[in-house]
């Protein structure tokens, strides 16, 4: 049996996050040159922890639905606001460790 699509979408918006050349702050997701480029661009290649979460949707070929399940598992009682506070204020790790509790409180 497959994983539900926002389990695979925060495991894969995870492995965006935790690669260092392909995480970012400040915008959704960034090109070669750091310029701010949509998500879903074929130009980006590093992401934001909501940007990752979109990118992912994205490859998955995902409904808007899973990936606003996946913004709900990955912070619980939060707004889209706080996590792009975390990633941005707090950085990478902080940004990882959103993920990883959403991830173990999905699989247990």
């Amino acid at each position: 049996m497959s994983k539900p699509i926002d389990i695979q979408i925060l495991e894969i918006a995870r492995a965006k996050v935790a690669n260092p050349k392909t995480w970012t702050r400040g915008c959704a997701a960034r090109d070669r040159r750091g310029e701010e480029v949509a998500a879903e661009s074929a130009e980006a290649v590093r992401w934001c922890a909501l940007g990752a979460v979109g990118r992912a949707m994205f490859e998955l070929g995902a409904p808007v639905s899973a990936a606003q399940s996946a913004f709900r598992r990955l912070d619980g009682n939060a707004s889209l606001l706080s996590i792009s506070a975390i990633n941005d204020l707090s950085g990478r790790k902080a940004a990882l460790a959103l993920f990883d509790r959403a991830l173990e409180e999905a699989l247990t």
